[in-house]
């Protein structure tokens, strides 16, 4: 029979692929290729793959039975599986693993505290350590735990991290370089459903420092006290860079599912996920963080070297704040604090942002941003498109000279709140619904080649477009514009000898109604018993109203005058409407005043209430009587009212219920050596029986007040 050497070649190949793999999958617990996102390139080609591949267990009794002076000893081959058991407890069980092994716990019982304490805060300590080197190539790590232990791998590569715990703790263990460090040009390294808890000074949780076509997957990351980063991609404490440092070196790794803690407190320089290098992808992450939730490694005053970065999916919690790396992507990401991008040709697109602070070379496009979008001066060659934006497009910074100005700017087709901007050169705005103005007025006062076409502008304001000093070269065309009271082209305001182009813009002030906000400031009543009331009536935007009329009610009744009888209104002028008036001694004690602006153009009416601090005298303060009178209906009789410190005072009088007027026609009588005379014709309607009579006096803010009885009888009777 004729044998088929190319079949059996093959089946030879699979039997070393397949019974690694199979040594692999008693570890207790490490993932698969397809649960850790890796590749067949990832599985280790050095692991045995015959029959002499052995399972051993180690505990503190046999440890150094497989390890003498830290290292692997003869009694471990590559391929073999080592079972962890039990306590680890000090530096003289560090662990340097050379050898290509399965290293578990299938008791899940294995405690590793090394005691890795050092002083430095450089990384160059000599302590205990588990460490895997580059002979370690092809090594799976799972299940197990360490505690107040560094953790190393360095110069390695195929290797899978599963299920481990690395907790550190009010000790000071990997200060500089991370407590858990894949270093020194170490690729294809998986680390994933595992937990790591960092509570010491600055120490890093989980760190790459050059570090290649690495993933790190569905990791649980917890930051606390003053501890440093969750996630980071570091150049810092790297011996023999390519290039010292000058190109990127941490590439094409990939963080995705993790869940990282920032620390409570957050620092400036403490960060959830910090990324160096280039084609990184970080996909899916949930942060919890108040300060840098996704970032670049920090470099002081230099240049990050954090390059096309993909941001995808990720959420950020907690006002958790997002810088995009140079050249990056960030998608369909929620950030609840701020998005800054840096100069490189940033694109940020369907994400959900709290607000934006946008740099050079940015684009920025069918986003959800509740708040403002942010452009410092200098900026320059931004697109903001299709957008989204609850809040305004305005500048920041110092706009001095004209090479501060903002160059070559594009907004086109958002929906936003209003654009402010101190300089700007070279741009466009097109196609925008604004709800609020455009205002070009900076203390730069450099606007030039600019246009402002095709936008539906609706203001609540006096303009909808405000060319301030310093345009030249402007063209407002083809806009819809409506302001409070114009439209169209009269609804832009131009500074004069401005060189600007109106023309072809449509709209008028049939504006849809305008919500308003009245405001009726402290009321203030002075020792003359004169009330002072104040009112602010704007927008619910805080833009000023600019016309319409104001009327006050005490107590429920509309305030008249007393002669007319007609309402009484105080006009508003730029936003603010006043009134003064006597205190009435018909008021109760603090009595209740609403002000009320009335609907006006496209304003529509809003109120807003307050108390009078006036009271009554006390009966220490005034005494004051009236005296009973006897008298036939239709004759006219004197009411006298009289008393003790009344100084100054008026006196209201009240007879069944009706004002009583002085001869003057006035609801009050002014007194005189405490004593007032009201004449009162009775009326003829008016029959037989007991009338109550009712005198007040009002002094200063408060007033007394006494009774008495009008008796009407028939003539003879008197």
């Amino acid at each position: 029979m004729k044998i088929d050497w190319r079949l059996v070649f093959v089946l030879v190949a699979m039997l070393v692929v397949i019974i690694p793999a199979a040594y692999a999958s008693d570890d207790g617990g490490s993932p698969s290729a397809g649960e850790a996102a890796t590749s067949d390139d990832c599985h280790d080609t050095r692991l045995k793959a015959d029959s002499t591949a052995k399972t051993v267990m180690v505990d503190n009794t046999t440890f150094n039975d497989y390890f003498t002076d830290s290292r692997l000893n003869d009694n471990i081959s590559p391929g073999d599986s080592l079972d962890f058991k039990g306590n680890f407890h000090g530096n003289t069980y560090q662990m340097i693993i050379d050898k290509p092994v399965n290293i578990f716990s299938s008791t899940g019982d294995v405690n590793i505290s090394l005691n890795s304490t050092v002083t430095s805060f450089f990384g160059d300590d000599e302590t205990a350590t588990f460490t895997l080197t580059h002979n370690a190539s092809g090594s799976n790590i799972s299940s197990l735990y360490f505690y107040n232990s560094q953790v190393f791998l360095r110069n390695v590569e195929n290797v899978t991290i599963n299920n481990i715990t690395s907790i550190v703790e009010n000790c000071q263990v990997g200060s500089g370089v991370g407590q858990v460090s894949i270093r020194d040009n170490s690729s294809n390294i998986i680390v994933a459903n595992s937990t790591f808890k960092t509570n010491y000074y600055f120490t890093c949780s989980l760190v790459l420092a050059w570090a290649t076509n690495c993933i790190l997957q569905n990791n649980h990351v917890n930051c606390s006290g003053t501890s440093g980063n969750g996630i980071y991609l570091t150049t810092y404490n790297v011996n023999g860079l390519p290039e010292n440092g000058k190109v990127p070196v941490n590439n094409n790794n990939t963080i995705i599912g993790n869940t990282v803690y920032g620390i409570e407190e957050p620092q400036s320089v403490c960060y959830a996920i910090a990324i160096e290098g280039a084609d990184n992808k970080v996909i899916n992450n949930t942060v919890y963080y108040g300060g840098e939730g996704i970032t670049t490694q920090w470099v002081g005053t230099g240049e990050s070297k954090s390059i096309n970065t993909t941001i995808i999916g990720n959420k950020l919690f907690n006002g958790s704040n997002l810088k995009v790396p140079k050249g990056g992507l960030v998608t369909d990401n929620y950030i609840s604090g701020t998005l800054r991008t840096t100069p490189g040709g940033a694109v940020v697109e369907n994400n959900t942002i709290a607000e934006v602070d946008v740099l050079t070379n940015t684009t920025l496009t069918h986003n959800n941003i509740l708040g403002d979008v942010l452009i410092a001066a200098q900026r320059e060659n931004i697109n903001i498109t299709s957008n989204t934006i609850g809040g305004m497009i305005h500048s920041t910074g110092r706009f001095i000279s004209r090479k501060d100005c903002i160059r070559d700017l594009l907004i086109e087709d958002n929906t936003i709140c209003g654009i402010i901007i101190e300089g700007l050169n070279n741009s466009v705005i097109k196609n925008n619904t604004i709800n609020g103005q455009i205002i070009f007025n900076g203390s730069a006062r450099t606007y030039n080649n600019i246009s402002i076409e095709y936008n539906s502008i609706i203001s609540e304001d006096e303009y909808a477009v405000y060319l301030g000093r310093g345009c030249n070269n402007v063209t407002v065309h083809d806009n819809y514009l409506v302001a409070v009271e114009s439209g169209g082209d009269y609804a832009i305001y131009m500074y004069d000898n401005i060189n600007a182009t109106i023309e072809s813009n449509t709209g008028s002030s049939s504006v849809n109604p305008i919500r308003t906000l009245t405001t009726l400031n402290e009321v203030v009543i002075n020792e003359l018993g004169v009330v002072s009331l104040d009112v602010n009536v704007t927008t619910i935007r805080n833009a000023n109203v600019l016309s319409g009329r104001v009327l006050f009610s005490v107590n429920g009744k509309i305030l008249r005058d007393c002669l007319t009888g007609k309402i009484i209104y105080a006009e508003i002028e730029k936003g603010r409407a006043s009134l003064e008036l006597d205190a009435t001694p018909v008021w109760t004690r603090n009595p209740v005043v609403q002000a009320t602006y009335l609907a006006h153009a496209s304003y529509l009416e809003s109120n807003s209430s307050g108390v009078i601090p006036y009271s009554m005298l006390s009966d220490g303060d005034a005494r004051i009587f009236v005296d009973d009178v006897r008298a036939p209906a239709g004759s006219r009789i004197a009411i006298n009212v009289y008393g003790e410190n009344l100084e100054d005072a008026k006196v209201i009088l009240k007879v069944n219920g009706r004002m009583v007027k002085t001869d003057a026609g006035k609801l009050y009588a002014k007194v005189s050596d405490n004593n007032v005379v009201f004449n009162y014709s009775i009326p003829e309607s008016l029959t037989n029986g007991i009338y109550d009579i009712k005198a007040i006096c009002i002094r200063s803010n408060v007033a007394v007040e006494c009774d008495s009885t009008l008796s009407v009888v028939e003539d003879d009777s008197m």
